[in-house]
C-alpha cells in the first residue's frame, strides 16, 4: 500500500506548484515532491526521506508539527499561515492542508499539501504597513481626504469632521450618502461625487480635474471646496481617493478683488466722463477769444511784432 501510494504521488504531484508530503501515522516521511526539498532547503533526500518529521529539528515543537499531529487524529486538518524560521533567519511563510492518503480509513498515510504565501504575507504586511503611513499623514491634513469603495465611505480624516460636521461614524455608516455635502445651487451644475468616485470610472478617465463646488455641511453652512480624486488600493482592494480642499477664505478674498475691480471701474469711468466735461465746459468760453484773435491778426496792419507773435499763440493753442 505504501509503495502504491508514493508511486501515485510520484506520478502526479511531481510538476505540482504546491510541496506534497506524505507521512505515516508514526511521522515517518515517505514521500516529498521537489518543492518540499525546495520550501524547506533541504539538500538531498537523505536527509529528509524514511525520517521522523517530528524529530527534524526544523518541525521539532513547532506550530507545523502540532497542527499535524492533530490532523493524523482527526484524519484531515487545515491550517492558517504558519511561519517557519531557518538557521539564518529566513522566514518560511505557508498555509498546509492535510488528508488521510485514499479512500481507505485503514490506510496509515497522510498526505499533507504546502502552499508558499510568503510573497503573498510580506506584500500584506508592505501594503498594511504604507496605508499606517499613510493614516499617519492623512490624520494630520489640512485637507479632507476620505475614502470609497462601492460607494462607501471605509475612511475619513479628522478634517472632514472639523469641515463638514459629521463624525466618523456618521461617515462610515452604510446610509450615509456623500452626494449630501453638494450644495442644492450645485447639484444641476456638477457631477454627483458618487458617480465620480466609481471605481470604473476612473479607470477609464484616471485623472478627474479639480474643481470648485460648494459643499453643504451638517448644519446647512456653505463652504466653497476644491475637490480631487485619484484611484488607489486600499486594503488589498481597488478604491477611491478624495482630497477636498477649503477655498471659502479664497472664495472671499476672490469676491472682494472683484468688488474692488468693478469700483475702479466705475470711477476710471466716471473720470474720463469728468474730463470730458471739462473739457467741452473750458473750450466753449474759448471760442469768441479766438475768433476776435484771428480778426485782430488779419487785420494787424498797426500791431507790432511782438503782439502778432501772442495772437498767433492764441490762435495755435
Amino acid at each position: 500500500m505504501e509503495k502504491e501510494g508514493v508511486g501515485m504521488a510520484s506520478n502526479l504531484f511531481k510538476d505540482s506548484s504546491l510541496g506534497v508530503l506524505i507521512i505515516q501515522e508514526n511521522g515517518i516521511i515517505t514521500y516529498a515532491n521537489p518543492k518540499i526539498f525546495s520550501f524547506f532547503r533541504i539538500k538531498t533526500k537523505k536527509d529528509f526521506l524514511n525520517k521522523n518529521l517530528f524529530d527534524l529539528d526544523l518541525f521539532k515543537e513547532t506550530e507545523v508539527a502540532q497542527q499535524i499531529k492533530k490532523g493524523l487524529k482527526k484524519g484531515s486538518f487545515t491550517s492558517n499561515e504558519i511561519t517557519l524560521k531557518f538557521d539564518n533567519s529566513e522566514e518560511f511563510i505557508a498555509k498546509y492542508n492535510g488528508i488521510r492518503f485514499g479512500d481507505c480509513k485503514a490506510s496509515n498515510e497522510f498526505v499533507i499539501f504546502v502552499e508558499d504565501v510568503t510573497e503573498v504575507v510580506k506584500s500584506q504586511k508592505m501594503i498594511k504597513a504604507s496605508e499606517e503611513k499613510f493614516r499617519l499623514l492623512a490624520e494630520d491634513s489640512p485637507n479632507m481626504v476620505f475614502i470609497v469603495q462601492n460607494n462607501k465611505v471605509v475612511y475619513a480624516n479628522k478634517k472632514c469632521e472639523e469641515i463638514t460636521g459629521y463624525d466618523k461614524k456618521q461617515f462610515y455608516s452604510a446610509k450615509f450618502n456623500i452626494n449630501s455635502l453638494i450644495a442644492s445651487s450645485n447639484k444641476d451644475s456638477i457631477n454627483p461625487i458618487s458617480s465620480l468616485v466609481t471605481e470604473r470610472r476612473l479607470e477609464m478617465t484616471p485623472e478627474v480635474k479639480p474643481y470648485e463646488y460648494e459643499l453643504t455641511t451638517k448644519s446647512g453652512k456653505k463652504k466653497w471646496v476644491l475637490m480631487s480624486f485619484n484611484l488607489i488600493q486600499y486594503e488589498g482592494k481597488t478604491a477611491t481617493m478624495g482630497i477636498i480642499t477649503d477655498i471659502t477664505e479664497r472664495k472671499k478674498f476672490e469676491e472682494k478683488i472683484t468688488r474692488a475691480n468693478e469700483e475702479l471701474k466705475k470711477i476710471d469711468k466716471l473720470k474720463d466722463e469728468l474730463i470730458n466735461v471739462v473739457a467741452h465746459e473750458l473750450k466753449t468760453p474759448l471760442i469768441p477769444i479766438m475768433g476776435y484773435a484771428k480778426l485782430i491778426l488779419e487785420d494787424g496792419k498797426s500791431l507790432d511784432k511782438e503782439k502778432k507773435g501772442q495772437l498767433e499763440i492764441i490762435l495755435k493753442n
